[in-house]
């Protein structure tokens, strides 16, 4: 589900997709996963060479939880 998620999100920043209808549809789900998965990803980011993973979609999640 999370590289679902990167990848909606990457769509969203080419704008292949539009925010609105995608945060109609997904902002529950990528806001749940998201607080669920923080650490995993955290720790996954510390990993040498992985620093840009799911960086994409933990940008839209924390856009989103301030909005």
């Amino acid at each position: 589900m999370l590289n679902y998620f990167e990848s909606l999100a990457l769509l969203l920043d080419d704008k292949i997709i539009d925010e609105a209808i995608l945060e109609k549809g997904f902002r529950t789900a990528i806001l749940s996963y998201y607080e669920t998965f923080r650490e995993y990803i955290e720790d996954e980011q510390r990993e040498p060479g992985n620093a840009r993973v799911f960086v994409n979609f933990v940008s839209l999640a924390k856009r989103w939880q301030q909005s």
